[in-house]
């Protein structure tokens, strides 16, 4: 075991079932030997990937330490559903329904499946000291028309963490 292994290991597993309607976290099944490990992402079998939900794109992004991808603003889509997996690094994920806010903290020692469904609330932050690799596997070709934006401060609740006045 290495040490980021051990590092892992005190942090929280996401639950399954998460407080912000339709969000959900489904644990991988990850093989893993004396070379490294091995898990699959994309399989017929796995319960969360309705037949109407089939990905349609796959992108791979990689997040600075403290750096967060929704620097100001919680974001949504219409009709997109999004499948986030972290790859590398630890990040924490907010979801929000408007009214209460959850946070989720992924990492690549332990890798889960976050299904964010159309209108729910979402960003994240690499809370970690290396880069953070997040692989998306959306059901919609980017469409900015799908996409919007709020201001954390137009929620009732906040994000899981706090930003600095860029005034």
């Amino acid at each position: 075991m290495s040490i980021l292994d051990d590092l892992y290991s005190y942090l929280p597993m996401p639950p399954d079932e998460l407080s912000i309607g339709g969000c959900s976290c489904q644990p991988l099944t990850v093989h893993r030997d004396s070379r490294g490990c091995l898990f699959e992402l994309i399989k017929e079998a796995i319960p969360s990937q309705e037949p109407y939900a089939i990905p349609q794109m796959c992108y791979c992004s990689r997040t600075e330490p403290g750096c967060a991808r929704d620097k100001d603003a919680w974001h949504w889509h219409q009709v997109q559903t999004d499948r986030f997996v972290v790859l590398a690094g630890i990040a924490v994920f907010g979801l929000s329904d408007w009214h209460k806010t959850e946070r989720v903290i992924l990492h690549g020692g332990t890798p889960v499946m976050l299904t964010v469904p159309p209108n729910a609330l979402h960003c994240y932050h690499n809370i970690g000291w290396e880069p953070l690799l997040v692989i998306n596997f959306p059901t919609e070709l980017y469409d900015p028309d799908d996409e919007r934006r709020v201001k954390f401060s137009a929620v009732e609740t906040p994000p899981p963490w706090s930003y600095p006045d860029e005034g």
